[in-house]
């Protein structure tokens, strides 16, 4: 019984701080940002649509997620009859796991 105890309270200790290690590891993560531009009543030239594709290394998981959420908003202006509505949608895919060296 002793020698199960020694032999599961090792692979007890790896999984219960592989969950919570989980969350502090750093990867590269590339986020896509899409902003569209968008005139009411209609004017020549718009909706305006820009995506940027942009690399960010050695962040945590929980820091892309607020990244993605602060780079995700609408903005809604009115000036000189016009409304003006700005939105930035972003998405963060993991591009590379971190290799401690």
């Amino acid at each position: 019984m002793k020698k199960i105890l020694f032999l599961a309270l090792p692979l007890f200790l790896l999984f219960a701080c592989n969950s919570d290690g989980e969350l502090s590891l750093k990867d590269n993560y590339t986020f896509i940002t899409t902003v569209t531009v968008t005139c009411s009543p209609s004017l020549e030239g718009y909706p305006q649509t820009t995506k940027m594709v942009t690399e960010v290394k050695d962040i945590t998981a929980i820091e892309a997620k607020e990244a993605a959420k602060l780079l995700t908003y609408t903005n809604v202006s009115t000036m000189g009859g016009y409304t003006i509505t700005q939105k930035s949608t972003c998405e963060y895919v993991l591009t590379k796991n971190y290799v401690a060296n």
